[in-house]
């Protein structure tokens, strides 16, 4: 049986971004951030709940040009398309895939990076639901303390955020902020993940 491996599972997952389906972190339980429509801008008959989870930074992330934007993010509503994401994690972030009910929620992959290997972890602000896109911030952060030596070498943090809607999101939206404080907006359906010329 082949493999898949982490760049052949992106390339199937940036295709998705032409189906109508949406090609849109720690150990489980560290931390929710529960987001209430905006009746102004967003769906006011729209609920909205997300629970962060933040997973251990990548010191390779995957395929887009981080000279070019300030990370990917990708929206999942089939666990199939969570699977080449998980190569590299702990069982805790397995299970928070694997309890995510997709009848009720999506899965956002959001990914950054960080100049140094202490950038290592994203922040999120409050989400909302505009007219069926998922719209949030997010900013990569830096853990260590002032006295800390953090390696040189670029990290790649990243986290899933479960949104749970009804009507659930059909994209997604962030304005990103790596670690360098350049900013950016990403969305689900930008197909920023690049194909392997090899293939």
């Amino acid at each position: 049986m082949t493999r898949l491996t982490r760049r052949t599972g992106m390339r199937r997952l940036a295709a998705l971004a032409f189906l109508p389906l949406a090609a849109c972190i720690d150990e489980p339980g560290d931390g929710a951030d529960d987001g209430e429509p905006d009746d102004e801008n967003g769906d006011p008959a729209a609920s909205l709940t997300t629970d962060v989870h933040h997973v251990d930074a990548w010191s390779v992330g995957l395929d887009w040009d981080y000279r070019e934007r300030p990370g990917v993010c990708l929206l999942i509503e089939d666990p199939d398309d969570a699977v080449p994401l998980l190569e590299d994690v702990g069982e805790g972030t397995e299970a928070f895939v694997r309890e995510t009910d997709f009848s009720e929620s999506a899965l956002l992959y959001v990914e950054s990076i960080g100049p140094d290997a202490c950038h290592d972890r994203l922040a999120f602000e409050e989400f909302s639901l505009e007219k069926g896109t998922v719209v949030g911030e997010a900013a990569v952060v830096g853990t260590a303390d002032d006295d800390e030596v953090c390696s040189t070498v670029l990290t790649y943090p990243r986290a899933f955020v479960r949104v749970t809607a009804d009507p659930l999101p059909a994209a997604a939206e962030i304005t990103l902020t790596d670690g360098n404080g350049e900013q950016g907006t990403v969305r689900s359906d930008d197909d920023a993940v690049e194909p392997d010329p090899a293939d």
